[in-house]
């Protein structure tokens, strides 16, 4: 519902360098917090990425994406 992406424990390489394109780290530690916005969303369709490529990332490292979060990728 707040558009944040949770990894407990260390994140794998791959996640970090996906997640990184697509949302903006708020905390790490135990646990590894990343929130998807307007703005981070900006950032990866100006590097290139596609909302098609956002829903495939997410679809990948997810076992369920929000309505909410794809509504604002789509958007």
């Amino acid at each position: 519902a707040d558009l944040t992406l949770v990894c407990t424990g260390p994140a794998a390489r791959d996640l970090r360098v996906a997640l990184d394109r697509i949302a903006t780290v708020e905390a790490s530690g135990a646990a590894t917090v990343w929130r998807i916005s307007e703005q981070s969303l900006a950032r990866a369709y100006d590097d290139g990425d596609s909302p098609e490529q956002v829903l495939e990332v997410l679809h990948r490292y997810a076992q369920d994406v929000p309505q909410a979060m794809a509504y604002l990728v789509r958007d």
